[in-house]
């Protein structure tokens, strides 16, 4: 089993009350777990339990069952717990269902303040899952707890809001560093929204200058600890020689040149987050020491001859794949599977071009802000010659050559940006006659307006399949000059 359906089985034990993600991810699970049928389950009060979700049982006869035996074994287990199904819970109790033939069931406390829930995975199979399913779900569960809990709050809170053009989970304002709008960006807020109130490990993985640091950070300011240090070490940059007392700290006299005890990023990091940028840049015969920090919540610093016990929460990231970097024998397997609990993935600028009216925009106007400078504007050549460049350098490309462009430029309008002439940095094609970003963007809205027969909010509006929210979306047409169309079967306009 990979550990990015241990991610995917992390965001539908999070997705309790969003039937639109449950019926997304479990499909996708189904063929790797090979349970037959899933249930969701949450405790109401001593004697009864409700279903929250269910896949693979056809219409469910009842919605609510008794709390019997059964179901409080389950979710008093301190872990996943493997069980067999008595008869009279296909026939009469919790599982139900003529088309069933399950004889085990995987069962996953979701330990919350206000609510006892279980994840049920059934199998045909008397023995279950494989024991490898069993030990990877015994691992998470307490990471799950904390997922699960938090979006049933979440979405508790959420439906006290009768506004129906709230669709998602995340409060944009909590992204400042992290600009985008378009699927991809969402998804990412999305994730992280989902992973931060936990505990878990969190791997960050993209190309050079895709905005990793930042996800890190978002993800650290939106835990319990971002009142905690927050430290980073960029493992690229420090000497190997020097990596280990960097990470580990050193004691006095213990290397020629320790003049003094130093603490270490882990000890710098107590009760907050550390972040080890390029994470795979760490040479191999360190990587054990730090796989052993990871595991047991303990370093020794060089010298010492007592470990020091450290609560640090670790998000990692690498512009690397790692699972090429174990095959080659430079990365351990061990440690990567410790550091891949969740997964996230940032696609390069080039693969969410839509978002470069939004994020040169940003960098704009953030460069003149920082200079006293008034505010500026592209050129429509200018904004064309963007949507023609690789971006081979993503997002931090973006942000140098528009901070140089704004020192460069006298008047309020930027006419050119300094696109490196190299033959590796991202071509340009001056012939094609494409339009410009705002020309594009208007265009796509309207073709997505079209297919949504008008419709703004709503399951099947326009701003869903966007991935932003309906007032944003309504901004943008006012902004483009894209006029509301009145259709007989919309409620939304």
């Amino acid at each position: 089993m990979e550990f990015s359906q241990v991610q995917a089985l992390s965001l539908v034990l999070a997705s309790v009350v969003n039937a639109a993600d449950l019926e997304k991810q479990i499909p996708k699970l189904k063929s790797d777990l090979g349970f037959e049928a899933f249930y969701l389950a949450r405790q109401t009060d001593e004697k009864s339990v409700e279903i929250l979700a269910s896949f693979g049982f056809g219409k469910l006869a009842k919605s609510a069952f008794p709390a019997d035996e059964f179901f409080q074994k389950a979710t008093t287990s301190p872990d996943a717990i493997l069980l067999p199904i008595p008869s009279k819970q296909l026939s009469s109790g919790i599982f139900t269902s003529a088309n069933l033939k399950s004889r085990s069931v995987l069962a996953i406390p979701l330990r919350c303040p206000e609510n006892s829930v279980v994840a049920f995975f059934l199998y045909k199979e008397v023995n279950g899952p494989e024991r490898s399913i069993v030990r990877i779900f015994r691992f998470l569960t307490n990471q799950l707890s904390i997922t699960a809990c938090n979006f049933l709050s979440r979405n508790s809170n959420a439906k006290t809001d009768n506004s129906d053009e709230i669709h998602e989970v995340f409060d944009v304002s909590d992204f400042a560093q992290i600009v985008g709008s378009g699927k991809e960006m969402s998804e990412v807020k999305r994730l992280i929204s989902i992973v931060a109130p936990a505990d878990t490990g969190v791997l960050v993985s993209g190309e050079s200058g895709t905005g990793k640091e930042g996800v890190a950070s978002a993800i650290h300011q939106k835990s319990a600890r971002k009142n905690q240090p927050y430290v980073r070490v960029n493992c690229a940059a420090i000497p190997a020689n020097l990596l280990e007392s960097e990470l580990f700290g050193h004691e006095k006299g213990s290397f020629t040149g320790a003049l003094q005890r130093k603490k270490g990023k882990f000890e710098m990091a107590h009760k907050g987050t550390l972040f080890l940028d390029e994470i795979g840049e760490i040479p191999i015969e360190l990587q054990g020491k730090l796989l052993r920090a990871l595991q047991e919540g303990e370093v020794a610093r060089i010298g010492a001859l007592a470990a020091i016990k450290v609560n640090v929460r670790i998000v990692a990231a690498t512009n690397r794949d790692l699972m090429q970097e174990v095959k080659a024998g430079r990365f351990r397997e061990d440690l990567y599977y410790r550091l891949n609990i969740f997964p996230i993935k940032l696609l390069p600028l080039r693969d969410r071009i839509g978002d470069l009216p939004e994020l040169s925009n940003f960098f704009l106007q953030k460069t003149c802000s920082e200079n006293n400078r008034k505010p500026m504007a592209f050129s429509a050549e200018t904004s064309r010659s963007m949507t023609l460049y690789a971006w081979p350098g993503n997002v931090r490309e973006l942000q140098n050559l528009v901070s140089r462009a704004v020192l460069l430029t006298n008047g309020n309008t930027i006419l050119k940006l300094d696109f490196p002439t190299s033959e590796k940095s991202g071509a340009i094609n001056p012939d094609l006659n494409l339009k410009t970003l705002a020309e594009m963007e208007k265009d796509y809205i309207l073709s997505v307006l079209v297919k949504c027969s008008h419709r703004i909010s709503g399951p099947n509006g326009a701003a869903k399949i966007l991935g932003i929210p309906a007032t944003t979306l309504i901004s943008k047409m006012q902004k483009l000059g894209i006029k509301k169309q009145i259709t007989t079967n919309s409620r939304d306009l």
